[in-house]
């Protein structure tokens, strides 16, 4: 008895999505609109998905569907239940989203950004913001996409973020700088200062690499943009304003998302399951 209940348990768990959408929006009809960026252009000739949250497919008729978007970046879907939307372009990140009644916006993101941010530092604008006993950062912030929907999606999807800094040293402007990013511009996060003494003439670099490792703490996935900037770092002389130029290459792919509710839902029945299978001192099954 308590077998066959535990495998109802389970059985029931991962035929809920299939079982709640058949009943809920019987041939209704959802609109699928396809942006370039939260708030962008429509994109045509994206690959749609449509289909039922259903575990037992080879049980069960579950609705499967996939269509191209039109000029406007829309495709339409008449179907018995859609629940999960998937979109995939070239040079763009794969997207799902859930419906939630007639019409979807989803947006896709760049899977690759190429960035540069150029300025001067002086001593008038050195930022306050301490970073060590000599250091100074002057932050700026990473244009990853013009709304703060945007730049918030980027840093969620970022899988690497490369930052280097450039500089030329000049007889009337010289400094051994150095490069700090952040997901705030209160504090930095990460600072780059080489070892290797640069306040001589000539073209001088810093660089720094973001990893996936580093990105997935909740410091970075949680800001809503990115900060980037030069400082100086062990010495600093520019009567005259000393240019710096940051090239950012970012890469970026399917969120960072924690596992879904079906899925919470499916553990959550295995370990009731578990439980009701537990034997019992003093009780015969």
């Amino acid at each position: 008895m308590r077998i066959r209940l535990a495998l109802a348990l389970v059985v029931m768990a991962m035929m809920s999505g299939c079982a709640s959408a058949t009943a809920g929006a019987s041939g209704s009809t959802v609109r699928v609109h396809v942006t370039d960026e939260p708030g962008g252009p429509g994109l045509s000739g994206v690959v749609v998905e449509a289909s039922e949250d259903c575990f037992f497919s080879f049980f069960f008729s579950c609705y499967r569907a996939s269509a191209t978007t039109d000029a406007n970046g829309d495709v339409t879907f008449r179907a018995p239940a859609v629940l999960l939307i998937s979109a995939s372009a070239p040079g763009h990140t794969a997207e799902q989203g859930r419906r939630n009644g007639t019409t979807l916006e989803l947006p896709l993101y760049k899977d690759h950004l190429s960035l540069d941010l150029r300025g001067t530092l002086n001593g008038a604008d050195v930022s306050a913001h301490d970073v060590g006993a000599d250091d100074r950062w002057s932050p700026q912030e990473v244009p990853f996409a013009q709304s703060a929907e945007g730049r918030k999606g980027y840093i969620r999807r970022a899988l690497s973020v490369n930052a280097t800094l450039t500089w030329t040293n000049e007889p009337l402007a010289a400094g051994d700088l150095a490069l700090g990013l952040s997901p705030e511009n209160q504090r930095v996060v990460v600072w780059q200062d080489s070892s290797d003494q640069q306040l001589g003439p000539g073209e001088h670099q810093e660089s720094v690499r973001l990893t996936v490792g580093t990105l997935d703490g909740s410091q970075w996935r949680d800001a809503i943009t990115l900060y980037v900037g030069p400082g100086p770092g062990k010495a600093y002389a520019a009567p005259t304003p000393l240019a710096w130029a940051i090239h950012l290459e970012g890469v970026f792919g399917a969120p960072r998302n924690a596992p879904t509710t079906l899925v919470w839902g499916t553990l959550l029945a295995l370990v009731t399951a578990a439980m009701i299978l537990r034997p019992t001192s003093g009780r015969r099954p």
